[in-house]
């Protein structure tokens, strides 16, 4: 069974959203997300990722994980989402992805539909991912 870490910033919004939809895409596989900088006081998921996940029948549960060496190094596939610098947590030899996206923040989008257009732009790799790891 493989594992799959999707590694953010925060890791209360888009990592979680991906950890969701790749949790349902293949329920076989071990998914789970990280940030590089938790703060402490967050907790859950951001709720407006929460909804688009749900929309879909997905969920993501549980507080943000701050992101360790040993947590990328179990990881069979470390997906970093965005330009987040993962240097100091992943170690050369780990199999990485880089996966950039269109932030429709940058577009003025916020709230519930930023998080769905996220969702869309990003569901075909999820699947993809899946596929690739199933085979």
């Amino acid at each position: 069974m493989s594992e799959v870490l999707f590694v953010s910033r925060a890791n209360m919004g888009i990592s979680r959203l991906l950890e969701g939809l790749l949790r349902q895409a293949s329920p076989s596989l071990t998914v789970y997300s990280a940030g590089i900088s938790i703060d402490d006081d967050d907790r859950g998921i951001d709720e407006d990722a929460r909804i688009a996940l749900s929309q879909v029948g997905a969920r993501c549960d549980g507080d943000p994980l701050q992101l360790t060496p040993s947590l990328a190094d179990r990881a069979d596939v470390v997906v970093v989402v965005g330009d987040v610098d993962t240097t100091d947590f992943v170690a050369p030899d780990c199999a990485t992805e880089r996966w950039m996206f269109d932030d429709p923040a940058k577009r003025g989008i916020h709230g519930v539909e930023r998080y769905v257009q996220l969702r869309e732009q990003l569901i075909d790799r999820v699947h993809k991912l899946a596929c690739r790891l199933a085979a």
